[in-house]
């Protein structure tokens, strides 16, 4: 595994304020985790929200334990899932020392991430993933992605809207966190989840985690994500190629000319009127040699 490239950006949140990507990782070991903190708001509610810190707190842990304990599970025989359980009763405490009950599925204002951990065993990808963050392998000229994630995030928020238009009095939020997050109830009309995921330490996460593997070859890339960085890949169908043209390059490793590229790119597509790239952002990325 190359030397892994790590990117992030935060162009709108106030400087003093947690950071609420966080990521870990160590190529020598084909190791990558991203978690993403998942903050609460009201319409009524402004500026300091108290699930700002808890969620730092709660990235902080799933990526910092996720090395930790990724090396003691056995990949090949459910080792990815066991893993996220782990992770999940490490979030759970996190909660509990903020004063949060993780079983309250009312318990509004909890610290939560979504994130993702991968681990490259011999030549085999594994990953496990909540949405939305995302693992991409890209493969051939064509950057094709050979990760097939189903995208319930999308199908959850759809549904979500067509509940608070249907009426008044509900805001989006507490459907978004009462009705639907880890919920085994939350189905549409055939009897499908159409909920969402979340660490944050209610056993139900394992509903929506998505877990599999990869077997590499020479030249893949690996790209691990956070959803602020989503709006750089879209380009109608295709691969977006001017960050296609950065993502391939393997000059990185000698300086910070990636870096550079990257957030000029960003600041040249925000001034174009590209949407939502002010939100923040991670990745990371490197390519299997074999």
């Amino acid at each position: 595994m190359d030397k892994i490239f790590y990117f992030h950006g935060n162009d709108t949140v106030d400087h003093w304020k947690p950071s609420y990507d966080l990521a870990s990782f160590d190529e020598s070991k084909g190791f990558m985790a991203l978690a993403d903190g998942v903050i609460r708001q009201k319409q009524e509610e402004v500026s300091i929200f108290p699930d700002q810190f808890a969620s730092e707190a709660v990235s902080r842990t799933f990526v910092t334990k996720a090395g930790e304990l990724a090396p003691e599970f056995d990949m090949d025989h459910g080792g990815m899932n066991e893993l996220l359980h782990e992770l999940n009763k490490e979030i759970a405490n996190v909660n509990k020392q903020f004063g949060y009950d993780p079983n309250d599925k009312d318990a509004y204002w909890m610290g939560e991430c979504v994130g993702g951990v991968v681990t490259v065993r011999e030549n085999v990808l594994h990953y496990g993933i909540l949405e939305d963050c995302y693992v991409n392998v890209l493969r051939g000229d064509k950057l094709e992605d050979v990760v097939k994630m189903d995208h319930h995030i999308m199908k959850a928020k759809k549904f979500a809207d067509q509940l608070v238009e249907s009426s008044p009095t509900l805001q989006f939020e507490d459907v978004w966190c009462k009705q639907l997050r880890n919920s085994p109830d939350a189905q549409d009309v055939n009897g499908d989840l159409i909920g969402w995921g979340s660490f944050n330490g209610q056993e139900d996460a394992s509903l929506y985690w998505q877990i599999g593997s990869v077997e590499l070859i020479p030249g893949d890339v690996i790209i691990l994500v956070s959803n602020g960085m989503l709006p750089l890949f879209e380009h109608g169908n295709e691969f977006n190629p001017r960050i296609e043209e950065i993502m391939l390059k393997e000059d990185y490793q000698y300086g910070v000319s990636l870096q550079k590229e990257l957030s000029k790119l960003i600041t040249d597509m925000i001034a174009e009127g590209y949407q939502n790239l002010h939100r923040e952002k991670t990745l990371l990325r490197t390519i299997w040699r074999g």
